[in-house]
């Protein structure tokens, strides 16, 4: 098929900081060269540095976002892309985008190709979708890798992402860990702690106590039973390393408390008599997370001979589905949701977001500050490394306490294993129950019954009656106002 030179090209440019592709200065110079040769008007440029694309983001993309409402109005003839994974890397994304390209008449350019697609062929058009196919398998090999990595560094006994409270970590010159040592401060209240229990005190006569001090707490506050209890019976203080939620063996660290000592803690602790802990059996985390979209009882779990666990309905018996399927959906739905910059308003009351907002801003404007002073000392005759130390000791502790003030105001009291940490990041060594406790605490989904339809594989529609706790919207209100459905 042949094209009119006399067309308008707009691009989209996008690099995150972990692809090894060219910078978005660099795609932006090699379109305006490809517009000349084609014989192109250039229109309106959109980029987005610095921002992944793929279902595992943390940051939304607000140049693709104004792209979109762009070829929505009618005013994009032409889009040029570097390559296709510029686009996007979720599958799901690419396939709206030339859907929606094919519903206004929007051509394809991709650059790296040589090559002009009007997904309005059929063939165009695969050419295109096998293309987000490579993308999103390549996204998914390098998410393989990182959970490998964990998986290995765990096995290894290394630390994992989060620093505990009572411990500091050593770097060398390069920035490479070396490391994992004892606080000089916070170690000896962790072993304090452990010790007291050990010895018949109750953790509310030691937050008691410690507050009465003004020992700080990991999170600013008060100190309390729970935060007590919670140090008292975390495996790292003991040297051991956990990894989903389970003890796998010794850390490479140097425990700041006896063994001994700690395991007669936790036995106090986890003793009969005390208040057990919740859902200990629990192996299914959607199983009371997930409620029927017809009469809205909480599903549970139910095995089906050749086909796997279930989650169904046992109140009408009208809705099931895979566990493997409906699991792997909600994965997909929530990560990406905790990996943006506003998902701590998803566990704070509607009436407190602004609080939190205000917090974040806060701990933001710091950050930014920092990496002023650091941009400053790149430059030729840029500050001296005695003022980036300066401007560190001031403002690193700074950040801190901000970050500990989002983190006190956002942070789900259910969910013992969040204290201070990325969830998403760190999703796959949360314990069943933390996962099952996030999804309650931040969305609230229904599962409608399935059709002949779906085929084998869980269509992600049965959630659309679902909503986030903060929103009024259903996903399906919310998928339906990204991009419009081809015609």
């Amino acid at each position: 098929m042949q094209y009119s030179s006399c067309v308008r090209a707009d691009f989209y440019g996008r690099k995150s900081t972990k692809d090894d592709g060219r910078s978005v200065a660099s795609q932006e110079k090699d379109f305006r060269s490809d517009c000349v040769d084609e014989g192109h008007e250039i229109g309106r440029v959109f980029a987005d540095p610095d921002r992944s694309a793929s279902r595992y983001a943390r940051k939304p993309r607000p140049d693709y976002d104004e792209l979109l409402k762009h070829i929505q109005a009618g005013d994009c003839e032409l889009l040029s892309l570097w390559e296709s994974s510029r686009g996007s890397r979720d599958l799901g994304d690419w396939v709206r985008l030339l859907d929606l390209c094919r519903k206004h008449r929007v051509l394809i350019r991709i650059i790296s190709h040589g090559r002009t697609y009007d997904v309005r062929v059929r063939r165009d058009w695969r050419t295109l979708a096998d293309e987000g196919v490579d993308s999103a398998d390549e996204s998914e090999k390098i998410s393989e890798r990182v959970r490998r990595g964990k998986r290995m560094a765990a096995a290894d006994g290394r630390p994992c992402a989060r620093l505990a409270y009572g411990f500091i970590r050593v770097y060398d010159e390069r920035g490479k860990f070396v490391e994992q040592i004892e606080h000089p401060e916070q170690a000896p209240i962790v072993r304090e702690i452990v010790t007291a229990i050990k010895d018949g005190k109750s953790s509310g006569q030691i937050a008691k106590r410690l507050n009465a001090r003004g020992v700080p707490t990991p999170l600013g506050g008060p100190w309390t039973d729970k935060q007590v209890r919670q140090i008292a019976i975390k495996p790292s203080y003991a040297g051991l390393r956990v990894h989903q939620g389970e003890v796998i063996g010794p850390g490479s660290w140097e425990p700041i408390v006896d063994p001994a000592i700690w395991q007669a803690a936790v036995a106090i602790l986890t003793a009969p008599g005390r208040k057990a802990k919740a859902d200990s059996t629990l192996v299914h985390w959607l199983t009371g997370a997930v409620s029927c979209g017809l009469c809205g009882h909480a599903l549970g779990t139910t095995p089906r001979r050749g086909f796997g666990t279930s989650y169904a309905c046992r109140n009408c018996h009208r809705v099931s589905a895979s566990a493997r399927g409906l699991e792997s959906t909600i994965e997909q739905i929530i990560l990406p949701r905790l990996r943006r910059e506003d998902a701590a308003e998803l566990f704070v009351p509607r009436a407190d977001i602004e609080t939190v907002r205000a917090a974040m801003d806060e701990e933001k404007a710091l950050r930014d500050r920092l990496a002023a002073f650091h941009a400053e000392a790149g430059k030729i005759n840029g500050l001296s490394p005695a003022a980036i130390a300066a401007a560190e000791r001031d403002l690193n502790p700074q950040i801190e306490a901000a970050a500990a003030k989002v983190r006190r105001l956002s942070a789900p009291s259910d969910c013992e294993e969040l204290e201070g940490i990325d969830i998403a990041e760190n999703w796959e060594d949360l314990s069943v129950r933390t996962r099952r406790n996030v999804v309650r605490r931040i969305a609230d989904v229904r599962l409608a019954p399935g059709t002949k339809g779906d085929g084998p594989r869980f269509n992600p529609l049965r959630l659309s009656g679902s909503r986030w706790i903060n929103d009024e919207r259903t996903w399906g209100e919310i998928w339906d106002s990204l991009v419009p459905a081809a015609s």
